[in-house]
């Protein structure tokens, strides 16, 4: 693991560490479908969600031109998870924020965020593992960061591992990564 790596490489490794050949996995915001590429060439299954219509569409020609035939692309919010899926799940990952290239008033909501943690977290297998990337460098951003934060200090400390892995001396409020273990 390369732990001077930006919060997106870093979240992968946490990834790779974890993620399991036999795994079905989450990907709660799908976006150009780059982290459902990601897990899909390393895992059984992968579930993938995104409210935004142009995300669907562009990430199921991104996962045709990489061959990847594993994914299962949902337009619906990624709260309504067990809407999907009722089963164990080895790794799920958020990568919060706003489409890349697309609209940036159009932000992940710490409400539906909070509310997906809190469905999938149960779903966890043992050692199934989480994987958060915050973007605080904007107004909502910012706001998703601390709630989620605050909620995840919730957890109970026999039931899951929450870290935080967080530069201190970048400017401009950089984007950071919390992974949750069961």
């Amino acid at each position: 693991m390369a732990i001077f790596d930006n919060a997106l490489s870093y979240a992968k490794d946490i990834v790779d560490q974890e993620i399991q050949s036999t795994d079905v996995c989450l990907d709660m915001t799908l976006g150009n479908g780059n982290d459902a590429i990601y897990m899909a060439t390393r895992c059984k299954q992968v579930f993938a969600f995104d409210i935004n219509p142009d995300a669907i569409k562009i990430a199921q020609a991104n996962l045709k031109d990489a061959g990847v035939v594993n994914v299962n692309c949902i337009h619906d919010s990624h709260h309504k998870v067990r809407n999907y899926i009722n089963y164990p799940i080895g790794i799920a990952m958020f990568n919060l924020g706003y489409f890349p290239g697309g609209d940036k008033s159009e932000h992940t909501d710490y409400h539906t965020t909070i509310q997906s943690l809190q469905e999938i977290l149960p779903m966890l297998r043992v050692q199934g593992t989480i994987v958060v990337v915050l973007y605080p460098g904007s107004v909502k951003g910012y706001e998703e960061s601390l709630y989620v934060e605050d909620f995840l200090r919730t957890l109970p400390q026999k039931e899951y591992d929450v870290i935080k892995y967080h530069p201190l001396n970048q400017i401009h409020f950089p984007p950071y990564v919390i992974a949750i273990r069961k």
